[in-house]
This record gives C-alpha cells, structure tokens and sequence, in this order.
C-alpha cells in the first residue's frame, strides 16, 4: 500500500467519523454547520428488511382502518345516513382530495427519488436544502389554494340560493378547508421520515383523527340531542372543528422523530431552487393520472350530494327539482352521500393494509438505487417479486421513474 492511497484511506474514515460521531444514533443524525444551518445525514444501513417495514406500516394502517370502521359505525349510530351527516361526509372529501394530489401523491411521490439520491450521496446540507424549500413550496400552494377556496365558498353563499343541506356542507367546507395544509402537510413530512427509514410515526398519524372523531362524536352526543336536526348542524360544526384540532396534533406527532433525523423546518423566500424545479417536472405526469382519479371520486360526492332528495327550511322534503322548465324527481334518496361513502370507505380497506403498505415500504430503497445501473435495479426488483406481487402496479411506477431520477443522480454527482 502506498503513501497516496493510506493518506486516502485516513481522511476517508475521518470523514465517516465526521458523519457519523459517535455516540447515540439519533444524535448522529442531527448536525449543524458552522453557520448554524440544519443538516440531514445519511441514515445507517438498515438492517431490517423492507418487508419488517411493510408489517409496521401494515399493522398501523390496520388499527387506522378498524378505528376508521369504528368511527364511522359510532357516526351512523348518532347522525344516521340523513342530509346533515351526508353533507359532512362530502365536505370532509375536499381536503382528503388535495391530500392525495400534494401529500400523498404526485408531489411526494416526485420529491422521494430526488430526495432519496441527495441522502444516498451524503450530501447533508444539500438533502436539507431541498427538504426545507419543498416543504416551503407545499406550503405556499396550499396557502394561495386555501385562500382561494375560502373567497369562492364565501362568494357561493352570496350568489346561490342553495338547500339548507347544501349551504350547509359549503360552510363546512370552508371551515375545515385549512385541515389541507395540516394534512397535505403531514404526509409530506412523511415522505422525509420514509427516506430514512422512519415508518411508524407517519403511519399511526390517521389514528389520531379517528380517536379524535371518535370522541367529538360522543361529546357531541352529550351536549347535543342528535336526534332533531338543529342538534346534528351543531354536531358536525363540532366535528369540523375537530378535524383542524386533530391535523394539529397529526404534525405534532411527526416533529419527535422529525428532529431525530436532523430537519428542522425553517419559513423561506427563496424555494425556487433547481431541485425543486425539476420535483416539479417530474411531479406533471403522476398529477395527471392521480387528478383524473381524485376529481372523479370527488364528483361521485357532488352528484351523490346535487341529485338526492333533501330538506328545505321548513323540514319538507324536496323530491323534484325544475330543469328548463321540466320537472323532474331526484333519482337519490336522501343521505345517499353517506351511503356512498361507506361502500367506499369498505371497498379501499383490504387495499389501504396490504398493498400500499408494502409500496410504502419499498419506494424509498428503490428510490435510492435508482442512480445506480439499470441492471442493478431489476435484480433487486426481482428479488423482491414474490411478495410484491400485489402491488405490481406501485412497482412498475417506480421502475418506469428509474430515468428521470438517474438522470439527476448522475447531474449531483458531476456538480
């Protein structure tokens, strides 16, 4: 061995130190510069299996979803299948719509490959950098939209004379749409936990809400009589509020393991950075297919809402409507929403357990190796085929992604 190459082999473990000091793991993933600025470091080799991942995800996600069952059946208890719940349920969809599209879909789904390569390199500041000003960037779309969204339902309360179950559900939305940037939040503060291998916290955020709804529900049962309708209206604009208490406490939960990995959040001007640029160009595609997906969903929940039977002001019940002068009787029977949306809320159960909870588990790993040869890729792929076979579609995406983040592996290596 030479000179040159034990001077290398020497300042290569003083850097490994520098990265990894010694002492308690957690604390080795938290850094600061000399400026003070927050650094992320790259995780230690995991030595759990992403299958021991997947179980974690998947047991959390199963006591969400049974929770999920038992707020529902405690809600139908109480509130029964009527206009009022109905309107509940509708006006509650709109920031889960906006939490699939910025949260959990094609923002975070562009922004884990990008991130995952920063981490893999060891480029700590760099993966803090782009962390911090995605976080900013989610949270000035959601903001404008928030706004938005507030001036357009207050501007269709003025200009629409609408059924009291209508006006209803629209002052519902706008008082739970703020819950958008709590929850498009929390999942996108979950997709940097992801990358370090840090599953639990973002998977048992959704319990909280169900335990928080849970409990509201029988509060409200309490010092409501939810039998008369005046009681229910009082009731779901309890539960409205709650869900903005409850995306509180969902964040809350996340920022322990968040300050474990080294992210601190910071509010920032200047996001418009290359790395989120490109984030964004690849974020187009997923937006597109995961939009159409979203937007008919919320459709099924605006027509199961427009074309069923309700109250007018005085308790009646409306079963026609006039349409160019044609009188015709609503095909929907009143509360259909809330039918609705229990058959899908039992049709997506098996899915929510098993298979996105096995590509949750994987996404980040490929993520990661997603720089490296194409062939390297595949082979792991392959290994990992048998139990993934149900989720060959969150696979193939990922595979499919494999491009466009090489082609950014290979630009951060070469800067």
């Amino acid at each position: 061995m030479d000179v040159e190459d034990s001077q290398n082999k020497e300042s290569s473990f003083r850097a490994d130190k520098n990265v990894y000091p010694t002492g308690n793991v957690e604390d080795s993933l938290r850094m600061e510069n000399s400026s003070g600025q927050t650094r992320m470091s790259t995780p230690p080799e995991d030595k759990h299996s992403f299958v021991s991942h997947a179980k974690l995800i998947g047991l959390l996600t199963l006591v969400s979803r049974i929770l999920g069952m038992a707020r529902e059946s405690v809600a139908s208890f109480f509130f029964g299948a009527g206009a009022i719940w109905s309107g509940f349920t509708v006006a509650f969809t709109i920031p889960n719509l906006f939490r699939k599209l910025f949260g959990e879909g094609a923002l975070s789904a562009a922004f884990i490959p990008l991130y995952a390569q920063e981490v893999k390199h060891r480029h700590p500041e760099k993966a803090a950098q782009f962390a911090v000003a995605s976080v900013n960037l989610l949270c000035a779309i959601l903001i404008v939209l928030t706004i938005v969204g507030e001036g357009i339902l207050w501007g269709m309360t003025l200009i629409w004379d609408m059924r009291p179950d209508r006006l209803l559900t629209v002052k519902l939305t706008a008082i739970m749409l703020p819950y958008v940037l709590m929850v498009c939040g929390t999942a996108f503060l979950g997709a940097i936990l992801q990358v370090h291998r840090k599953f639990g916290a973002t998977a048992a955020a959704p319990i909280i809400l169900n335990l928080f709804l849970i409990i509201a529900i029988i509060v409200a049962a309490r010092f409501w009589d939810l039998k008369t309708d005046a009681g229910q209206a009082r009731g779901v604009y309890w539960l409205a509020i709650t869900v903005l208490i409850a995306g509180i406490a969902q964040v809350a939960v996340l920022w322990p393991s968040l300050r474990a990995i080294g992210f601190r959040f910071r509010p920032i001007l200047h996001f418009w950075t290359p790395p989120v640029q490109r984030m964004l160009k690849l974020t187009v595609p997923v937006a597109v297919g995961a939009g159409v997906l979203q937007i008919s969903v919320m459709l099924d929940k605006g027509i199961s809402l427009l074309l069923a039977q309700g109250p007018d002001q005085f308790g009646n019940t409306i079963t026609h409507f006039n349409f160019f002068g044609h009188t015709i009787r609503y095909p929907m029977v009143e509360g259909a929403a809330a039918r609705l949306n229990w058959a899908q809320f039992m049709y997506q159960f098996p899915l929510g357990v098993f298979a996105i909870a096995l590509a949750t588990a994987i996404f980040p790993k490929l993520s990661a190796d997603a720089h490296e040869q194409r062939e390297k890729l595949e082979a792991g792929s392959e290994k990992r085929e048998g139990p993934l076979s149900v989720v060959s579609g969150p696979l193939s995406g990922v595979k499919s992604a494999g491009s466009p983040t090489t082609d950014h592996g290979q630009r951060t290596t070469d800067n």
